[in-house]
Protein backbone atom coordinates (compact mmCIF):
# COMPACT_ATOMS: atom_id res chain seq x y z
CA UNK A 1 0.00 0.00 0.00
CA UNK A 2 0.95 3.64 -0.43
CA UNK A 3 1.81 5.08 2.99
CA UNK A 4 4.00 7.87 4.32
CA UNK A 5 6.63 5.34 5.37
CA UNK A 6 7.36 4.37 1.76
CA UNK A 7 9.78 6.42 -0.31
CA UNK A 8 10.40 6.42 -4.07
CA UNK A 9 11.23 2.98 -5.45
CA UNK A 10 12.11 1.82 -8.93
CA UNK A 11 13.45 -1.26 -10.68
CA UNK A 12 14.41 -2.52 -14.12
CA UNK A 13 13.93 -6.22 -13.38
CA UNK A 14 11.08 -8.63 -12.83
CA UNK A 15 11.51 -12.13 -11.38
CA UNK A 16 10.13 -15.33 -12.90
CA UNK A 17 9.48 -18.31 -10.65
CA UNK A 18 8.98 -21.95 -11.65
CA UNK A 19 7.86 -24.93 -9.57
CA UNK A 20 9.06 -28.11 -11.29
CA UNK A 21 8.41 -31.83 -10.97
CA UNK A 22 4.84 -31.25 -9.84
CA UNK A 23 3.98 -34.78 -11.09
CA UNK A 24 5.72 -36.05 -7.96
CA UNK A 25 2.76 -34.78 -5.93
CA UNK A 26 0.95 -37.98 -6.98
CA UNK A 27 3.48 -39.97 -4.95
CA UNK A 28 6.50 -38.79 -2.98
CA UNK A 29 6.77 -35.02 -3.39
CA UNK A 30 10.13 -33.88 -4.78
CA UNK A 31 9.60 -30.32 -5.93
CA UNK A 32 12.12 -27.73 -7.04
CA UNK A 33 11.50 -23.99 -6.82
CA UNK A 34 13.51 -21.96 -9.35
CA UNK A 35 13.72 -18.28 -10.14
CA UNK A 36 15.50 -16.00 -12.58
CA UNK A 37 15.58 -12.26 -13.20
CA UNK A 38 14.49 -10.65 -16.47
CA UNK A 39 15.62 -7.16 -17.50
CA UNK A 40 12.79 -4.75 -18.38
CA UNK A 41 12.21 -1.04 -18.76
CA UNK A 42 12.31 0.98 -15.55
CA UNK A 43 9.12 1.09 -13.51
CA UNK A 44 8.60 3.12 -10.35
CA UNK A 45 6.37 3.37 -7.30
CA UNK A 46 3.26 5.33 -8.42
CA UNK A 47 1.87 8.46 -6.83
CA UNK A 48 -1.66 8.44 -5.35
CA UNK A 49 -4.40 8.88 -7.95
CA UNK A 50 -6.54 12.00 -8.04
CA UNK A 51 -10.27 11.49 -8.23
CA UNK A 52 -13.11 13.75 -9.32
CA UNK A 53 -14.76 15.73 -6.53
CA UNK A 54 -18.35 14.89 -5.69
CA UNK A 55 -20.72 13.96 -2.86
CA UNK A 56 -18.86 12.56 0.16
CA UNK A 57 -21.51 11.94 2.82
CA UNK A 58 -19.18 10.11 5.20
CA UNK A 59 -16.71 13.00 5.13
CA UNK A 60 -19.55 15.49 5.55
CA UNK A 61 -20.89 13.47 8.46
CA UNK A 62 -17.51 13.34 10.19
CA UNK A 63 -17.22 17.12 9.80
CA UNK A 64 -20.68 17.58 11.34
CA UNK A 65 -20.64 17.41 15.15
CA UNK A 66 -24.09 15.86 15.58
CA UNK A 67 -23.69 13.35 12.75
CA UNK A 68 -20.18 12.32 13.78
CA UNK A 69 -21.35 11.77 17.35
CA UNK A 70 -24.26 9.63 16.15
CA UNK A 71 -21.93 7.59 13.92
CA UNK A 72 -18.86 7.20 16.17
CA UNK A 73 -20.08 8.15 19.64
CA UNK A 74 -17.99 11.32 19.71
CA UNK A 75 -17.36 14.33 17.45
CA UNK A 76 -14.51 14.22 14.97
CA UNK A 77 -11.76 16.66 16.12
CA UNK A 78 -10.21 16.82 12.66
CA UNK A 79 -11.15 18.65 9.47
CA UNK A 80 -11.60 15.71 7.15
CA UNK A 81 -10.74 16.33 3.49
CA UNK A 82 -11.35 14.54 0.20
CA UNK A 83 -8.48 12.22 -0.62
CA UNK A 84 -6.57 10.63 -3.49
CA UNK A 85 -6.74 6.90 -4.09
CA UNK A 86 -3.96 4.48 -3.26
CA UNK A 87 -2.39 3.48 -6.61
CA UNK A 88 -0.99 0.25 -5.13
CA UNK A 89 2.77 -0.31 -5.38
CA UNK A 90 4.87 -2.28 -7.86
CA UNK A 91 3.71 -5.77 -6.95
CA UNK A 92 2.02 -7.95 -9.57
CA UNK A 93 -1.30 -8.88 -8.03
CA UNK A 94 -1.97 -11.60 -10.63
CA UNK A 95 -0.09 -13.42 -13.39
CA UNK A 96 -1.42 -15.70 -16.13
CA UNK A 97 0.25 -18.51 -18.10
CA UNK A 98 -1.14 -19.01 -21.62
CA UNK A 99 0.27 -20.11 -24.98
CA UNK A 100 3.68 -20.68 -23.44
CA UNK A 101 3.90 -17.13 -22.11
CA UNK A 102 3.64 -15.55 -18.69
CA UNK A 103 1.54 -12.39 -18.67
CA UNK A 104 1.74 -9.84 -15.87
CA UNK A 105 1.20 -6.17 -15.09
CA UNK A 106 1.93 -3.75 -12.27
CA UNK A 107 1.30 -0.14 -11.27
CA UNK A 108 3.94 2.44 -12.12
CA UNK A 109 4.54 6.16 -12.26
CA UNK A 110 4.29 7.22 -15.89
CA UNK A 111 7.36 9.05 -17.26
CA UNK A 112 7.41 12.48 -18.90
CA UNK A 113 4.03 13.46 -17.48
CA UNK A 114 3.19 17.12 -16.91
CA UNK A 115 1.46 16.01 -13.72
CA UNK A 116 2.06 12.89 -11.68
CA UNK A 117 -0.09 10.05 -12.97
CA UNK A 118 -0.25 6.33 -12.30
CA UNK A 119 -0.28 3.89 -15.19
CA UNK A 120 0.39 0.25 -15.98
CA UNK A 121 3.57 -1.54 -17.01
CA UNK A 122 2.77 -4.88 -18.67
CA UNK A 123 5.02 -7.81 -19.61
CA UNK A 124 4.86 -10.93 -21.77
CA UNK A 125 7.63 -13.36 -20.78
CA UNK A 126 8.59 -16.71 -22.32
CA UNK A 127 9.96 -19.10 -19.68
CA UNK A 128 11.73 -22.42 -20.28
CA UNK A 129 13.21 -25.16 -18.11
CA UNK A 130 16.09 -27.12 -19.68
CA UNK A 131 16.65 -30.86 -19.40
CA UNK A 132 19.28 -30.11 -16.75
CA UNK A 133 16.66 -28.26 -14.69
CA UNK A 134 17.84 -24.70 -15.32
CA UNK A 135 15.23 -21.95 -15.67
CA UNK A 136 15.58 -19.29 -18.35
CA UNK A 137 13.16 -16.54 -19.32
CA UNK A 138 13.12 -13.99 -22.12
CA UNK A 139 11.03 -10.87 -22.54
CA UNK A 140 8.76 -11.31 -25.57
CA UNK A 141 7.08 -7.93 -25.29
CA UNK A 142 6.33 -5.19 -22.78
CA UNK A 143 4.96 -1.69 -22.63
CA UNK A 144 3.19 1.06 -20.74
CA UNK A 145 -0.53 1.78 -20.73
CA UNK A 146 -1.79 5.16 -19.59
CA UNK A 147 -4.06 8.09 -20.35
CA UNK A 148 -3.19 11.80 -20.59
CA UNK A 149 -5.61 12.94 -17.87
CA UNK A 150 -6.51 9.80 -15.90
CA UNK A 151 -4.84 7.14 -13.79
CA UNK A 152 -4.99 3.41 -14.53
CA UNK A 153 -4.52 1.33 -11.39
CA UNK A 154 -4.70 -2.25 -10.07
CA UNK A 155 -4.32 -4.21 -13.32
CA UNK A 156 -5.09 -7.91 -13.80
CA UNK A 157 -4.69 -9.88 -17.04
CA UNK A 158 -6.61 -12.91 -18.28
CA UNK A 159 -5.54 -14.66 -21.52
CA UNK A 160 -7.37 -17.41 -23.40
CA UNK A 161 -5.68 -20.56 -24.72
CA UNK A 162 -5.68 -18.91 -28.15
CA UNK A 163 -3.58 -16.01 -26.83
CA UNK A 164 -6.31 -13.37 -26.75
CA UNK A 165 -6.24 -11.40 -23.51
CA UNK A 166 -8.02 -8.71 -21.53
CA UNK A 167 -6.53 -6.43 -18.89
CA UNK A 168 -8.82 -5.10 -16.16
CA UNK A 169 -8.13 -1.96 -14.10
CA UNK A 170 -9.66 1.11 -12.44
CA UNK A 171 -9.79 4.37 -14.42
CA UNK A 172 -9.82 7.50 -12.24
CA UNK A 173 -8.76 11.14 -12.53
CA UNK A 174 -9.50 14.72 -11.62
CA UNK A 175 -12.43 14.73 -14.05
CA UNK A 176 -13.52 11.11 -13.57
CA UNK A 177 -14.91 9.18 -10.63
CA UNK A 178 -13.34 5.72 -10.04
CA UNK A 179 -14.57 3.63 -12.99
CA UNK A 180 -14.20 0.05 -14.20
CA UNK A 181 -11.96 -0.14 -17.25
CA UNK A 182 -10.31 -2.69 -19.54
CA UNK A 183 -8.13 -3.05 -22.62
CA UNK A 184 -7.44 -5.96 -24.95
CA UNK A 185 -3.93 -7.41 -24.98
CA UNK A 186 -1.98 -9.87 -27.15
CA UNK A 187 1.70 -10.60 -27.60
CA UNK A 188 1.69 -7.68 -30.08
CA UNK A 189 0.55 -5.13 -27.52
CA UNK A 190 -2.48 -3.50 -25.93
CA UNK A 191 -5.57 -1.94 -27.45
CA UNK A 192 -7.70 1.08 -26.63
CA UNK A 193 -8.71 1.81 -23.05
CA UNK A 194 -12.44 1.17 -22.57
CA UNK A 195 -14.68 2.05 -19.63
CA UNK A 196 -17.05 -0.81 -18.82
CA UNK A 197 -18.90 1.22 -16.20
CA UNK A 198 -18.47 4.86 -15.28
CA UNK A 199 -18.16 5.65 -11.59
CA UNK A 200 -21.16 7.32 -9.94
CA UNK A 201 -19.25 9.28 -7.30
CA UNK A 202 -15.94 9.59 -5.45
CA UNK A 203 -14.47 7.06 -3.05
CA UNK A 204 -15.63 8.04 0.44
CA UNK A 205 -14.27 5.42 2.83
CA UNK A 206 -12.88 5.23 6.33
CA UNK A 207 -9.30 4.53 5.24
CA UNK A 208 -8.95 8.09 3.90
CA UNK A 209 -10.07 9.93 7.03
CA UNK A 210 -8.00 10.88 10.05
CA UNK A 211 -10.43 9.98 12.83
CA UNK A 212 -11.02 6.47 11.51
CA UNK A 213 -7.28 5.68 11.59
CA UNK A 214 -6.14 7.62 14.67
CA UNK A 215 -3.54 7.44 16.17
CA UNK A 216 -2.08 6.22 12.87
CA UNK A 217 -2.16 8.50 9.79
CA UNK A 218 -4.91 8.08 7.22
CA UNK A 219 -3.96 5.48 4.61
CA UNK A 220 -6.37 5.72 1.68
CA UNK A 221 -6.38 2.22 0.26
CA UNK A 222 -8.41 1.45 -2.83
CA UNK A 223 -10.96 -1.33 -3.08
CA UNK A 224 -9.76 -4.89 -2.83
CA UNK A 225 -7.75 -5.20 -6.04
CA UNK A 226 -8.84 -6.49 -9.44
CA UNK A 227 -8.94 -9.95 -11.00
CA UNK A 228 -9.35 -11.76 -14.31
CA UNK A 229 -10.47 -15.35 -14.91
CA UNK A 230 -10.63 -17.23 -18.21
CA UNK A 231 -13.53 -19.51 -19.14
CA UNK A 232 -13.15 -20.95 -22.63
CA UNK A 233 -12.76 -18.10 -25.10
CA UNK A 234 -14.09 -15.48 -22.68
CA UNK A 235 -12.54 -13.53 -19.80
CA UNK A 236 -14.38 -12.52 -16.62
CA UNK A 237 -13.11 -9.27 -15.12
CA UNK A 238 -13.48 -7.87 -11.62
CA UNK A 239 -12.64 -4.17 -11.41
CA UNK A 240 -13.09 -1.84 -8.46
CA UNK A 241 -15.20 1.28 -9.02
CA UNK A 242 -17.73 3.48 -7.25
CA UNK A 243 -21.26 2.45 -8.15
CA UNK A 244 -23.27 4.79 -5.92
CA UNK A 245 -23.59 8.31 -4.60
CA UNK A 246 -25.86 10.13 -2.18
CA UNK A 247 -26.20 13.30 -0.12
CA UNK A 248 -25.50 13.72 3.57
CA UNK A 249 -29.24 14.05 4.18
CA UNK A 250 -29.90 10.64 2.60
CA UNK A 251 -26.89 9.15 4.40
CA UNK A 252 -28.30 10.24 7.74
CA UNK A 253 -31.92 9.37 6.92
CA UNK A 254 -31.06 5.79 5.93
CA UNK A 255 -28.93 4.86 8.96
CA UNK A 256 -25.65 5.85 7.28
CA UNK A 257 -26.16 3.56 4.30
CA UNK A 258 -27.46 5.76 1.47
CA UNK A 259 -30.52 3.57 1.07
CA UNK A 260 -28.46 0.36 1.36
CA UNK A 261 -26.21 1.31 -1.55
CA UNK A 262 -23.10 1.41 0.68
CA UNK A 263 -21.92 0.62 4.19
CA UNK A 264 -21.48 3.33 6.79
CA UNK A 265 -17.69 3.38 6.43
CA UNK A 266 -17.01 2.41 2.79
CA UNK A 267 -18.62 2.78 -0.64
CA UNK A 268 -16.45 0.97 -3.20
CA UNK A 269 -17.95 -1.65 -5.53
CA UNK A 270 -16.71 -4.45 -7.75
CA UNK A 271 -17.83 -4.39 -11.37
CA UNK A 272 -18.03 -7.86 -12.98
CA UNK A 273 -17.65 -7.80 -16.76
CA UNK A 274 -17.56 -10.60 -19.35
CA UNK A 275 -15.41 -9.90 -22.42
CA UNK A 276 -14.83 -12.01 -25.52
CA UNK A 277 -11.44 -10.79 -26.79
Amino acid sequence: GNGPWIGPRSSNQIVVWALTNTASLDGTPALTLLHTAVGVGTYAFPSPSKQKSGPTPLRDCLNNRACSTALNGAPDPFNEKEYNLDSNDTRMMQTTFAQGHLWGALDTSLPHASSKRAGIAWFVVTPAVSNSGALTASLSNSGLLGLPDDNLIYPAIGVTAAGHGVMAFTVVGGNRFPSAGYALITTSGTGTVHVAREGAGPADGFSGYLIENFPNPARPRWGDYGAAAVVGNQVWLASEYIGQSCTLATFEATRFRCGNTRTALANWDTRISLITP
